[in-house]
């Protein structure tokens, strides 16, 4: 039996765990254009080949939390949250990519690679027009690393670094139907970290969450499943 590693918590809730209160903040970072419906949870850095998870969502743009968990001495972000409709997650699944498949055996199995110590969400066209955009560029001149780094920097004054960058906007290529990705600092940095899908009392997905393995949460009164 597998449980939820995820709930969704409320801004400002204390919990206690790792021998102490934990205060957790729920800061808004910017809403994600999902142009295809096929998402990507990836190192924005370092793994933009990642294929996009086998799920598919609706089109649209949803809005896209930070989790921050207020340990003693610093902020780390525990969980990135995308809210794709209504009502409570009671059932959760493994966010699988193509190929992926089984019974799972731990939580551990599945996940993606963080080397940069930042993680994103994207749409898998977002992804292919930053992939062609590398190609194309001299490392000098790619303003797409350039500008992932600036603006987490900038915004790590209030804890953990979050940003939504716009390819039209931002980057000046020439898209205007606001393909985007919203990047974030990755809970510890590098590691491999599991995302997982949210589904309501009438099986419609609700959320999509990244867990960061700041906290070592289980809620048995939530089922989890895996693909």
């Amino acid at each position: 039996m597998f449980f939820n590693c995820y709930r969704d918590f409320e801004d400002g809730t204390t919990i206690s765990a790792l021998g102490y209160d934990i205060v957790l903040r729920r800061r808004s970072i910017g809403s994600l254009q999902l142009t295809s419906g096929h998402l990507i949870a990836c190192d924005p850095l370092s793994s933009l080949e990642t294929e996009p998870f086998s799920q598919a969502f609706t089109p649209g743009s949803y809005p896209v939390s930070l989790l921050v968990a207020e340990l003693r001495d610093e902020e780390r972000a525990a969980y990135a949250a995308i809210r794709l409709g209504n009502g409570e997650a009671i059932r959760w699944e493994v966010a699988c990519v193509q190929g992926d498949g089984g019974v799972l055996e731990s939580f551990e199995e599945l996940g993606y690679q963080v080397e940069s110590s930042t993680g994103c969400f994207m749409d898998a066209d977002t992804a292919l027009t930053l992939i062609d955009y590398n190609q194309i560029v001299m490392p000098e001149d790619n303003e797409f690393d350039r500008l992932v780094r600036s603006q987490l920097r900038k915004r790590r004054k209030r804890g953990p670094g979050a940003a939504t960058i716009e390819l039209g906007r931002d980057l000046k290529l020439p898209y205007d139907d606001g393909r985007n990705l919203v990047v974030f600092d990755a809970g510890y940095g590098r590691g491999v970290y599991t995302t997982y899908i949210g589904h309501n009392e009438n099986d419609q997905i609700v959320s999509v969450v990244t867990d960061f393995q700041v906290l070592d949460f289980r809620f048995p009164s939530f089922s989890f499943r895996g693909k």
